[in-house]
């Protein structure tokens, strides 16, 4: 919810509006399979960049998954010592 101002006056108003309809027809493979892609593709988009860039591990899964598909996005890349 959103506050807007009318004459003074705060109003509470939705901006937003969140409605899922899971596909029921969906293989547990296939769901796996297109979460890797899609997260694998926000990856690879948030690794352009001019200057060397370097991942922080938390020790958690999502940094562990992040790192992973940054390191093979890139394979060439060697680790820093």
């Amino acid at each position: 919810m959103s506050a807007e101002l009318d004459g003074g006056a705060a109003t509470a108003q939705r901006y937003w509006s969140l409605e899922l309809a899971p596909d029921r027809a969906i293989t547990p493979a296939a769901a796996r399979d297109g979460t890797l892609e899609a997260v694998g593709e926000a990856v690879a988009l948030r690794l352009r960049a001019d200057v060397p860039i370097a991942s922080f591990l938390s020790g958690g899964l999502d940094s562990g998954v992040v790192t992973a598909l940054a390191a093979r996005a890139h394979p060439t890349s060697a680790p820093s010592k």
